[in-house]
């Protein structure tokens, strides 16, 4: 009979153990370890170059703002954020001569399109503030 209570016991702990939430997360090791080193090969940057954000996906979900899975583009990249590489603070506004107006009278779309256009759309394009364009 105690064999018995012990074994019940034994199970009621387990399946409160089994429920309750993790603690202590494990680390990723879905990335190297430089991977957010701009000095480095293996810097997240050159992967999103090369194939764009299509691998990012998987894991991270597919909507660039805020990741289902954790972190994603636009959590670093924006804006307000300490990282809004690779646009510097003013980009977005108009009275500056390092405003995304400026740049577009320089350069041509194709420079802008590595990130913002195609496969590789990881970012706003000009039609989302620009109507019509």
């Amino acid at each position: 009979m105690k064999l018995v209570l012990y074994f019940i016991l034994f199970m009621i702990f387990s399946l409160f153990q089994a429920c309750s939430s993790e603690k202590t997360p494990l680390a990723s090791t879905a990335h190297e370890d430089d991977w957010m080193d701009v000095n480095s090969t293996a810097f997240h940057a050159a992967k999103v170059q090369t194939i764009g954000v299509v691998s990012c996906r998987s894991c991270h979900g597919t909507n660039t703002d805020s990741g289902e899975n954790g972190t994603f583009c636009m959590d670093c990249h924006n804006e307000t954020g300490d990282a809004s590489y690779p646009h510097p603070p003013g980009w977005a506004g108009f009275d500056s001569t390092i405003s995304h107006g400026s740049f577009y009278q320089v350069h041509d779309e194709l420079t802008c399109n590595k990130c913002h256009g195609g496969e590789n759309r990881i970012a706003i394009g000009c039609e989302s503030c620009h109507l019509g364009s």
